[in-house]
């Protein structure tokens, strides 16, 4: 996150300067396998009818605390359905084409412009391809629950902003009463109160996001 402009422009300034028709993104802060670029974009030059490419990743824990996240919070690939699968841009390869189809990254949020870039090109006909081996590994610097509910936090108020996943949101606030869904999970049961601050830091920035979403309409529709 920047205090001057938004990660997406950052990116689609990259973008619109580079002069192939395929482009990688990654973020800062990861590291790679050493065959990550090759595994990443060799589906989009061998087969013309993939327009999107997702790899996987891990993370680099530094301490035990991060570990722990790491468990509940990274999926494991048994647990990724390519059907609906939507990569992160820390780790995804795409045709320029697509990118100009939705006009780029949404450069008005801080946080879950990748998401939201992944659903507009699904919507616009997008093939998209997880691809296990492309693999890189992200550092998560989480020192305590307080990091997580910060991140993850931003993480939400990006969601509600762009009004991703609506139905799940009022669905999840159910589950903050009753969390079957981390019981019924191994991982996220043994490390229950990380998962449930998870879910709640969640929640709450994906109110404020909406609440934020609300009052810029209200403000633009009546010219306030």
């Amino acid at each position: 996150k920047s205090s001057i402009a938004p990660i997406a422009k950052a990116r689609n300034i990259a973008i619109n300067l580079a002069k192939y028709d395929v482009i990688a993104v990654t973020d800062f802060g990861c590291t790679f396998d050493k065959k990550w670029l090759y595994n990443l974009t060799k589906p989009l030059f061998e087969n013309k009818d993939i327009d999107v490419v997702g790899g996987f990743y891990k993370a680099l824990a530094k301490s035990k605390f991060e570990e722990k996240y790491a468990e509940v919070w990274f999926p494991e690939i048994e647990e990724i359905n390519p059907k609906n699968f939507l990569p992160s841009s820390r780790n995804i390869a795409f045709r320029k084409i697509c990118w100009k189809k939705v006009g780029g990254y949404p450069e008005y949020t801080y946080a879950a412009e990748d998401t939201y870039f992944d659903i507009v090109m699904k919507k616009n006909g997008c093939k998209i391809k997880f691809e296990p081996k492309a693999l890189n590994y992200k550092l998560r610097e989480v020192s305590n629950l307080i990091d997580v509910f910060n991140e993850h936090f931003m993480y939400g108020e990006g969601d509600g902003y762009l009004r991703i996943f609506l139905l799940k949101f009022f669905i999840r606030w159910i589950l903050m009463l009753m969390p079957i869904n981390i019981l019924f999970n191994r991982k996220k049961r043994k490390r229950f109160i990380i998962a449930y601050v998870i879910s709640l830091s969640t929640q709450l920035g994906y109110l404020k996001g909406l609440f934020k979403y609300l009052i810029e309409r209200f403000k633009y529709v009546f010219k306030l």
